[in-house]
């Protein structure tokens, strides 16, 4: 099994990680903990949106 990370080829020939993190519903103080693993151990797509209210958290 490769451990290579697989891409989705969008229209305008841009390249994204099948593989993200989602930060909805994450609970206040595990969020931004969440995301910095995530970016340490390789995730370079992060699910988020203002609508969530944690930007701050993720942004760190």
């Amino acid at each position: 099994m490769s451990n290579a990370i697989r891409f989705f080829e969008l229209n305008t020939s841009a390249k994204i990680p099948s593989v993200g993190l989602g930060t909805w519903r994450g609970s206040p103080g595990v969020v931004g903990d969440a995301v910095a693993a995530a970016v340490k151990f390789g995730y370079r797509h992060i699910d988020c949106a203002q609508l969530y209210g944690n930007e701050k958290e993720v942004v760190h």
